[in-house]
């Protein structure tokens, strides 16, 4: 099994510190920070890294955000839950001072597994092309498989499986940072998310100082659908992820967008994500899925404009679109 090892990590996180103090009006994002991807790459090798760059296009999480290594699996932080306050005053009078607030807040890392085994007897048979190929499918539609986990998780955490880490629906400003619509399909129930990135303030965590287990394809026993033993070749990526969020006003979420009538999400909704942040941090991104960005281009058909452009932004701020964010979250905390 290859794992990064102190010297490795020690490099990655010399190469990826920020060049300059981080600067709060800044929109710039250091573009070359290692992600989750990255560090499976590099520990995959090969055939599986190639593997890896084609399963993540459908869920940009695991690309886009950075991903931070901690020692053992829990990452503790001080997060800032109220500005001190200061007043003016006469002369020879006193002030009531209010301290800044602050509360100590864990973030744990869980256990992800990605494994596959084929058939040893039908990968050598030739049959369904060569043992590579078939052990390839098999590893292409387990890391699909974990990359969709690991970004549903990000996004909805422990109501998305409760042994997972929390998500942003946990650790967000449920009450000051949340835009209610008035979508009532339930199968179609959406969230629009609006986020600020600033350098690593929301990042993965990988626990176990950046551990990240992708060993070679071997030959081993395991159990068959019949439960009895049979000569498989088996692979398997494993990883203690997590999450962190420095600041729970950098994420603002639109919930209960449908495709009824004026009910999704359109230039209207992302304005009012955007007021929901501080005027000098405003969102650099929103997430949402196909059926929301679709919903977003219909709203801005006009006479003049009767099929509008495929959107890619909102008010001068890029959409991501990912397939973590579905239709239908009914079991999703929805407010």
């Amino acid at each position: 099994m290859k794992y990064l090892s102190p010297v490795e990590l020690a490099q990655w996180q010399e190469k990826y510190t920020l060049a300059a103090p981080r600067d709060s009006l800044s929109q710039q994002w250091i573009s070359d920070r290692p992600t989750l991807v990255d560090i499976a790459a590099i520990n995959a090798g090969g055939g599986l890294a190639r593997l890896i760059d084609e399963t993540v296009s459908a869920f940009p999480e695991v690309t886009q955000f950075p991903m931070m290594p901690i020692n053992g699996i829990t990452y503790k932080q001080l997060v800032l839950l109220e500005r001190g306050t200061v007043a003016f005053r006469n002369a020879n009078d006193g002030v009531d001072g209010k301290k800044s607030t602050y509360a100590p807040r864990a973030f744990g890392c869980h256990i992800l597994d990605a494994r596959w085994e084929v058939d040893k007897m039908i990968a050598d048979s030739g049959e369904y092309g060569t043992a590579e190929q078939l052990i390839a499918q098999e590893a292409d539609n387990m890391l699909t498989s974990a990359f969709e986990t690991a970004g549903s998780q990000f996004w909805y955490g422990t109501a998305a499986s409760a042994i997972g880490f929390a998500g942003m629906i946990q650790v967000y400003d449920l009450d000051g940072m949340t835009v209610v619509g008035t979508g009532t399909t339930a199968e179609e129930l959406s969230s629009v998310f609006a986020v600020r990135r600033n350098g690593d303030n929301i990042s993965f965590l990988l626990g176990g100082a950046g551990d990240l287990g992708s060993p070679d394809i071997i030959e081993e026993t395991v159990l068959g659908e019949n439960n009895k033993p049979l000569k498989a070749y088996t692979g398997q990526l494993t990883a203690h992820l997590g999450m962190k969020v420095d600041n729970k006003k950098h994420i603002a979420r639109a919930t209960q967008l449908t495709t009824q009538s004026g009910k999704g999400f359109s230039d209207e909704v992302a304005m009012k994500l955007i007021n929901k942040f501080p005027t000098n941090q405003p969102p650099t991104q929103f997430w949402l899925n196909k059926t929301q960005r679709e919903e977003l281009r219909k709203s801005r058909i006009t006479a003049l404009l009767p099929s509008p452009p495929m959107p890619t932004e909102a008010h001068g701020i890029p959409l991501m679109v990912t397939d973590a964010i579905i239709d239908g979250e009914t079991d999703y905390a929805v407010v």
